[in-house]
């Protein structure tokens, strides 16, 4: 019986470097037994296979009769291992509709789960960078309190592990902290292969397996303020930001959240932590992630507010990139 692999998310744990990888390595990964299909594929993902399922947001909308083209190009596959990856399976849809889709096919499910303050800091950061004129005020505390309280995303990772559980069975659950010292060979890619059950020596390596990169504590503000301008356009915003993102890339690692409030976010999901450990990776110590727990004392420093010194500093440095 073919297993169909769904790779479910979450957001923010390298989904992009995998679905990257696996459309990029189709051939290696036939020849690994793992088929990786074209149909439903956007921007290296199946978002249009989750859209199919009724998850996440409305793309172009599914090619006619895709039920039928989905089933064919399953079924057809010359491998015996299928993989389907979204991270809109993590939002809320019909489990049922998957689970009677793939009622022929031996399932698992994959999620890669990161803990919440080092979650909530990288959240933070992409929704700064992408969002235009967002409907919380800025700082990472207003998008933390807007997320918890009105966003649409499930943050508890029991309540969607369980979720997929209920349909699928305790088994078919492959759960998978986010952190470099878990991963199989300290390499995500690498982890994420041995998830599907495949032996290897050695795998592809893209130019730069690094996706969707943080920017920099220092601009956050700056980029906040940016995208909360109506008047220039989503294009200008984004060069600009590329740019000023490349400028900071040496940028020492900083947080935007402080220690107590992610002191507070670990805190408030321990127990979940406990419960999947015990339960899913089947750690008799309830530890399930092993990065350093922040001190309550750090020192911390709040990001800098953007200021008109700021931006004409960095457009400065720009202007002297740029040959004109």
């Amino acid at each position: 019986m073919k297993t169909v692999y769904l790779h479910i998310g979450a957001n923010k744990t390298g989904s992009t470097s995998i679905q990257r990888f696996m459309n990029n390595n189709k051939k290696w990964l036939a020849d690994h037994d793992v088929f990786y299909p074209n149909l439903g594929v956007y921007d290296n993902a199946h978002y249009e296979v989750s859209e199919f399922f009724g998850f996440g947001p409305k793309l172009s909308g599914a090619p006619l009769f895709f039920e039928k083209k989905l089933s064919k190009c399953i079924a057809g596959s010359e491998q015996n291992k299928v993989v389907l990856s979204s991270e809109y399976l993590m939002l809320d849809g019909s489990i049922d509709r998957v689970k009677s889709f793939l009622s022929d096919y031996r399932v698992k499910v994959i999620l890669y789960i990161r803990r919440h303050d080092l979650w909530f800091e990288s959240l933070y950061n992409q929704a700064v960078k992408t969002a235009q004129n967002p409907p919380w005020e800025k700082g990472a505390s207003s998008y933390l309190d807007y997320q918890m309280n009105r966003g649409r995303q499930r943050f508890d990772y029991l309540e969607v592990i369980e979720r997929w559980a209920s349909a699928f069975g305790k088994d078919a659950m492959i759960v998978r902290p986010f952190e470099r010292q878990q991963f199989f060979k300290k390499d995500l890619i690498s982890d994420f292969i041995k998830s599907l059950g495949v032996g290897f020596e050695s795998r592809p390596h893209e130019v730069d397996d690094v996706a969707n990169e943080s920017l920099s504590v220092r601009i956050l503000d700056f980029v906040d303020s940016l995208n909360r301008i109506k008047n220039i356009s989503a294009d200008d915003k984004a060069l600009a930001i590329k740019a000023v993102s490349e400028m900071t890339k040496g940028d020492k690692k900083r947080f935007a959240l402080s220690p107590s409030q992610r002191i507070e976010l670990i805190r408030r999901f321990e127990p979940s932590y406990k419960v999947i450990a015990t339960t899913y990776l089947n750690r008799s110590d309830g530890r399930l992630f092993y990065e350093d727990f922040p001190e309550a004392d750090a020192d911390w420093m709040e990001p800098e507010k953007a200021t008109l010194a700021q931006a004409i500093g960095l457009f400065a440095k720009l202007s002297q990139r740029i040959q004109f």
